[in-house]
């Protein structure tokens, strides 16, 4: 008799351990979701305002957004590179990194490029056009990582049970 009640007293214990293993897992899959979106939006928030500063025409100002952008992208990438996989998966962690050292490509090439340009005592019309080309180079090859971002992130939302919600910050640097 008492090995039936301990039986059904450690049955009891187990259910309500696993229900509350699930819900703990989906709240830390939604801190391990919100922790990476977090990353990528201080670097989003970086460009935005690195961007903004071309229509000043103020090359410190410019210099000093530069600064800023390298160092949120430095920043988010060590930072992802210290977390770790979510229940075995690597993942989605993995697709971010791998977006974060395209924003460090583009802004050590194609920014840094932009602002030699600016840095010219005078910007010819070749000048303009370069910043074209460099802006759809980079809104070419971003397409399909940012595909691939969204793509596992959805996978990782189903896989936990997350509900995402629309991303603000992200229609803005659509919109650049």
């Amino acid at each position: 008799m008492k090995m039936r009640k301990y039986l059904v007293l450690s049955g009891i214990v187990l259910m309500g351990a696993l229900l509350f293993s699930c819900k703990d897992t989906k709240s830390q899959a939604i801190d391990y979701n919100d922790k990476i979106i977090g990353l990528q939006s201080k670097i989003g928030k970086s460009m935005i305002e690195f961007s903004r500063t071309f229509a000043s025409n103020d090359t410190t100002l410019m210099e000093k957004k530069y600064a800023e952008l390298l160092a949120s992208i430095d920043f988010a990438i060590s930072r992802a590179e210290a977390m770790e996989p979510f229940n075995g998966s690597s993942a989605f962690r993995d697709t971010a990194i791998k977006l974060f050292e395209f924003y460090q490509d583009i802004s050590e090439n194609e920014y840094d490029e932009i602002l030699d340009i600016f840095h010219q005592d005078q910007i010819t019309q070749a000048d303009a056009e370069r910043i074209g080309e460099l802006a759809e180079g980079i809104s070419e090859r971003e397409e399909a990582l940012d595909y691939e971002f969204a793509t596992v992130q959805k996978a990782f939302a189903q896989k936990h049970g997350i509900l995402l919600r629309d991303n603000k910050l992200q229609r803005q640097i659509d919109r650049m």
